[in-house]
């Protein structure tokens, strides 16, 4: 269903936290798009910094991003399955689809539109 996967760090502040993970912890700056977005590749793990959201996703906060080819055909997918939706979000580089695992923990599913 997803063809690739990030441990999402919210953060308050990007660059400073992309100067955290590369020159501290020695991630690899993969994308950076801006102030938005920020992926990082490590031994067997994925990163995705992301700017915090003000109440809604506060700094600190880590979720799952979950890439995939078709959000709606995804969404449908664990909708069938029982899943239920809170917010979508469109811009110009990206579809997102919020939702929570059983314990409250964010997930979202996103597409790249580039």
């Amino acid at each position: 269903m997803f063809t690739d996967a990030y441990t999402t760090p919210m953060v308050k502040d990007l660059d400073k936290a992309v100067r955290f993970y590369t020159e501290v912890l020695g991630f690899k700056i993969k994308e950076r798009f801006g102030n938005d977005w920020a992926s990082l590749e490590g031994p067997g793990i994925h990163l995705g910094l992301h700017p915090a959201m003000g109440n809604e996703i506060k700094a600190g906060c880590i979720s799952i991003v979950l890439t995939v080819k078709d959000l709606k055909k995804a969404m449908e997918q664990l909708k069938k399955k029982g899943a239920s939706f809170s917010k979508i979000t469109e811009d110009k580089m990206v579809k997102i689809a919020h939702f929570k695992d059983p314990d409250g923990n964010p997930l979202y599913f996103c597409q790249l539109m580039y």
